[in-house]
């Protein structure tokens, strides 16, 4: 049994996205770490955590642009409509059949040889099929690179309200650093939390943590969060 077309682009599809969704969440999380001078090889995301962030990433950077998109559909649909009006009176109906009847006749000979015409054909699949690959890797490259950026200004923005005392501050008890450590903490993996102070970063192993002390500005009191296995 033949699959259906739709199914069939659909499967073609979704390993094409699925791809480029992690090569957003990557670029995210690399721009994001840059800022604070930490490779992401130390912490690497897991794919489901890399598809959500560029999930996230993709509908953030689109969104204006899904914005701009619904505005010119609506305006489509008005411009239909007044086209379907216009298009209903005598002078626009004759003005019509004069353009077709000049088509008609302006159109070149049918082409003889049938295997010149298949390709001809495969040929324009071929290249509308090339060019379609060269367009979708050109947009991966830029999404990518609005990814990285757009991860690049979120640290940015954190770091500006770590300033100002408008974000969660971490208070790090380890024998590894004069305790207790005031910094934010940027991110914890599998085996190193990094924190970081205007002073700089410091990326410290989950063993050499004795616990840490988080404080919400917003909220009274302080939070204590053990550090992960």
């Amino acid at each position: 049994m033949k699959p259906h077309p739709a199914l069939q682009t659909l499967l073609t599809v979704l390993p094409v996205l699925t791809a480029g969704l992690y090569l957003l969440g990557l670029s995210y999380n690399q721009g994001y770490l840059a800022v604070f001078g930490v490779d992401d090889s130390v912490f690497p995301l897991a794919s489901d955590k890399a598809l959500f962030t560029g999930f996230v990433s993709l509908v953030t950077l689109t969104f204006p642009a899904v914005l701009y998109a619904i505005g010119a559909f609506v305006a489509f649909i008005v411009l239909i409509f007044v086209a379907a009006v216009l298009s209903s009176t005598a002078r626009v109906q004759s003005l019509i059949t004069r353009i077709e009847a000049w088509i008609t006749h302006r159109r070149p000979a049918g082409i003889t040889s049938s295997i010149a015409g298949d390709l001809i054909d495969k040929s324009a699949t071929v290249y509308w099929y090339a060019s379609g690959f060269v367009l979708a890797l050109l947009l991966f490259l830029v999404m990518a690179m609005l990814s990285d950026k757009a991860g690049h200004e979120q640290a940015e923005k954190e770091v500006a309200d770590f300033q100002s005392g408008k974000a969660i501050s971490a208070q790090l008890f380890s024998p590894q650093v004069p305790s207790p450590y005031l910094g934010k903490l940027v991110m914890c993996g599998d085996k190193y939390c990094a924190f970081w102070s205007n002073a700089g970063t410091i990326v410290v192993r989950h063993e050499a943590i004795d616990r840490i002390v988080t404080h919400n500005p917003w909220l009274k009191g302080m939070v204590t969060s053990p550090p992960q296995p």
